[in-house]
């Protein structure tokens, strides 16, 4: 039966910046927007991070980042502990065109959660899958992996990876759940991937419904596929997220 623990650090919650350790996003790719760039998100990867800043890499492979404007304001996005969050920062020219980050005092939440989550250790057996290039019968053939859950909700969990997954990589999951209504077997997508303590990593996965993937993929790529990935819908999710509110209140 899967180990189950109450998270009370993840809630809808205001926190400073100045208590964020910083360095675990060193040599990680984080997101961030700007007026100068309206409704485009930008990549860039930390080298480096002390108190509140944080240097950001520029050059051929984010040529964008060069062409900021020096002293705006801008948005950062980012995974902290299992936790999307976001911060407004002020873009700062250095030495040699060297970009930092002074990051403002106060962070939030990427979005309210809306779906509960409660820490989980369970058994999850998965493995990389290029949807749009492989049919039913490849499935025989893909390399599975078997590694541990370290949360859940009815929206996706986290789990420990032994390496980095890309961002919006496909996963076929078998995650072993006795006492909550999950299907077990369905399809998960790569939201973020971050170093652990341990040199491994810890992999947000979200869950993908139904409705969403009609959405992501062709039809012909659905029908190549058994029905039963495509068995989680949103009612489902909106079950699960009630049983687990549940589990968590007692």
């Amino acid at each position: 039966m899967p180990e189950i623990a109450k998270t009370p650090g993840i809630r809808r919650y205001d926190f400073e910046s100045g208590r964020l350790d910083l360095s675990c996003l060193v040599g990680c790719q984080i997101k961030l927007y700007s007026q100068q760039f309206p409704g485009r998100d930008l990549r860039t990867k930390i080298l480096s991070a002390a108190d509140n800043q944080l240097e950001a890499e520029s050059g051929t492979r984010f040529d964008a980042i060069d062409n900021l404007v020096n002293q705006q304001k801008l948005v950062l996005q980012f995974p902290y502990r299992g936790e999307e969050i976001s911060v407004r920062a002020q873009l700062r020219r250095g030495s040699g065109g060297r970009c930092y980050f002074i990051l403002d005092e106060r962070v939030t939440p990427l979005s309210q959660r809306r779906f509960y989550r409660m820490a989980l250790v369970s058994t999850v057996r998965m493995a990389t899958y290029p949807l749009l290039a492989r049919g039913t019968k490849d499935l025989g053939k893909l390399r599975w992996m078997e590694t541990k859950s370290i949360n859940i909700s009815s929206g996706g969990l986290a789990l420990e990876v032994p390496s980095v997954l890309d961002e919006d990589v496909h996963l076929l999951m078998n995650v072993e759940l006795e006492d909550l209504p999950l299907p077990k077997m369905l399809i998960g997508r790569v939201r973020h991937c971050w170093p652990l303590d341990s040199l491994h990593f810890q992999a947000g996965v979200e869950f993908v419904t139904r409705e969403t993937a009609c959405r992501l993929f062709p039809a012909a790529t659905m029908r190549r596929l058994p029905a039963s990935l495509f068995a989680y819908r949103g009612s489902d999710r909106e079950q699960l997220n009630r049983v687990i509110t549940k589990l968590e209140s007692k």
